[in-house]
């Protein structure tokens, strides 16, 4: 199987701007967001500064012809994008990373967010999906409920389409 690279994908989301706002390139954009956010950055502010700060290592992959765009344009940009056509570049992505991998032990479990519940009168249940052999975070659902994790886990399986790897689940999921 030939390994596509995460450029590839991005170009496979959906570029839902019109013409005359396609000043900067889509795929250079998400890339700096992803960079960004991987090295720490938290806000529209710190990626537009991150870009700044990092042109030359940014263009060493793409060109970013234009430079790096504004917070405010940045934003704008990402809110054009469909957010399923995003996550399913990205998954689609992450699966071809973790199957170059020969059996890549998936650890999946659910959590509750401590003190949640001191919020209101909601408790929050997330269910998470983490390649520990390419040491990759694969995915991560909010539950319905405490009593819906059976069926976030099945279908988060299902999704992250796991084939030919170790699964590890806790108990609960063993029903």
């Amino acid at each position: 199987m030939l390994y596509m690279s995460l450029f590839h994908h991005l170009s496979l989301v959906e570029d839902t701007r019109f013409h005359i706002n396609q000043r900067h390139n889509l795929v250079d954009v998400l890339f700096l967001i992803l960079s960004a956010i991987a090295s720490g950055q938290d806000g529209w502010a710190e990626i537009q500064q991150f870009g700044e700060l990092r042109l030359d290592w940014l263009r060493k992959f793409r060109p970013f012809t234009h430079g790096i765009p504004r917070r405010h344009t940045i934003a704008r940009i990402l809110q054009a994008v469909e957010p399923g056509s995003f996550q399913l570049c990205l998954m689609s992505w992450i699966n071809e990373v973790r199957l170059e991998s020969n059996k890549p032990v998936i650890a999946i479990d659910g959590k509750t967010l401590r003190g949640a519940s001191k919020l209101g009168s909601k408790t929050f249940h997330s269910v998470g999906a983490f390649d520990v052999t390419n040491g990759l975070a694969l995915y991560q659902e909010m539950a319905s409920g405490k009593g819906k994790e059976i069926e976030t886990v099945q279908s988060l399986i299902t999704m992250l389409n796991i084939d030919n790897a170790l699964i590890t689940i806790d108990a609960l999921n063993a029903q």
